[in-house]
């Protein structure tokens, strides 16, 4: 199974109606959509004439038809439709050019490989990430390096308006504490004066406001203690998935807690699809690993190399769990190996498996181990008949086996470091 690379999509490709893209060679004329014009995405044929249309097209032509439906190639009244996997499978086999081909990228290739493609290609355009604090520039992927060295006069004055409209907020709020405080002192002040009737509700403002804060202490050294319990905590480790169904219908993803490699090795998490994405959206779960900031990474070699083992576990018996492997092999750096550096401590792109599993797999069968699982079992009792169900009670385990790490720490001397918490 082909390792591929996930990357925010294009909301400007995903818009209704079909594919405007440059192909190689004239598109087959079946495979047209008579609506749009355009080559069919997600295509459905319609059983009066066979026509394949766009799925978006033809919902649209249904909730526009006031009357009956009519077919917009025979006219035929109320025809069904229904997803033409075949020829979905055509269209995406069809070559085309890149979509900043305009731009002079070169590339060309299948259908199905387009959106890998641009995850990497070199004239795609890029969020500057300076944007946080203004910068508007989407420079090509190619320039990004450049545009970042070009500018750092530019960043630097957005960086200090910030900070310097920050701290204007900063001192609005302390106005606004201070008049809170005066506010409050006249408030004693009329205590002492005889308004004994409010002492009772100063009493449960202090008493809630002592709570509020230790209830802030209490969270801050949970987060610390379970920090400290992940750090330490060695594989194999099971995460639990729950409200599978929820999630599929609702085509959201799922993030694991983190793990580590080792103790004080890398910082990771699993991102799993349960509706799959891209191409086998509805077919298969996509699993991705994502490489997360930790206060380790300073002493570690990049980028990231060697092997996560990912298992869903059988559920019925401890046996016949699926398995899978993810390399993480490449020596250069690159958005899904190298040292996280973005604010919300996560990469921005993950490395896995699209067709991780096929959903048809999850259900209940029977099935024999497979051969080499148990190498230590009785002759006897190989090629026997396990019961196998993966997802159970709207559930799914997943168990992180080992990490095989290939790249190590190059800076032994810095192990020992002892770190100021106070700083987070």
């Amino acid at each position: 199974m082909d390792l591929d690379f996930e990357e925010e999509s294009d909301n400007s490709r995903t818009s209704l109606g079909g594919y405007d893209y440059f192909f190689l060679e004239e598109p087959p004329s079946d495979v047209v959509c008579p609506i749009c014009h355009l080559v069919a995405r997600e295509p459905q044929q319609v059983s009066c004439c066979g026509k394949i249309y766009c799925q978006s097209c033809f919902s649209e032509l249904e909730s526009q038809s006031k009357w009956r439906l009519r077919c917009a190639n025979c006219r035929e009244e109320e025809p069904d439709s229904f997803p033409d996997r075949k020829t979905a499978g055509q269209i995406n086999s069809l070559r085309v050019a890149c979509l900043k081909r305009d731009d002079g990228c070169s590339w060309r290739g299948a259908l199905r490989e387009l959106d890998t493609h641009l995850s990497h290609c070199e004239y795609a355009n890029m969020t500057c990430p300076f944007s946080v604090f203004g910068c508007s520039v989407r420079p090509l992927r190619k320039d990004l390096e450049e545009h970042e060295n070009t500018s750092l006069r530019h960043h630097l004055k957005l960086a200090v308006k910030h900070v310097g409209e920050l701290q204007k907020i900063i001192e609005e709020n302390n106005d606004e504490q201070k008049e809170r405080a005066s506010h409050l002192e006249a408030s004693i002040r009329e205590l002492k004066a005889g308004h004994t009737t409010h002492k009772k509700e100063i009493r449960k403002h202090v008493e809630k406001k002592l709570e509020s804060q230790t209830d802030s202490v209490r969270s801050k050294l949970s987060s610390l203690k379970n920090e400290i319990i992940l750090q330490n905590s060695s594989l194999p480790l099971v995460f639990k998935l729950s409200n599978f169904f929820d999630l599929k219908e609702d085509d959201e993803d799922w993030r694991s807690p983190p793990f580590y490699s080792h103790q004080g090795g890398y910082k990771m998490c699993l991102r799993v699809y349960t509706n799959g994405c891209s191409e086998v959206r509805g077919s298969h779960i996509s699993l991705y690993v994502y490489l997360m900031k930790s206060d380790h990474d300073h002493k570690l070699e990049w980028p990231f190399r060697g092997t996560i083992h990912v298992q869903i576990l059988n559920q019925l018996e401890d046996s016949c769990h699926y398995s899978e492997k993810i390399t993480f092999s490449s020596r250069e750096i690159k958005n899904y190996n190298g040292r996280v550096k973005t604010q919300t401590n996560i990469g921005v792109t993950g490395l896995g498996k699209s067709r991780f599993i096929a959903q048809s797999e999850l259900e209940y069968s029977r099935r024999e181990e497979e051969e080499g699982e148990e190498e230590e079992e009785e002759e006897e009792e190989r090629g026997r008949v396990y019961a196998c169900q993966y997802l159970k009670d709207d559930s799914i385990y997943f168990r992180v086996s080992k990490v095989e790490v290939v790249s190590e720490s190059t800076r032994p001397w810095l192990a020992q470091a002892i770190e100021d918490i106070t700083n987070d």
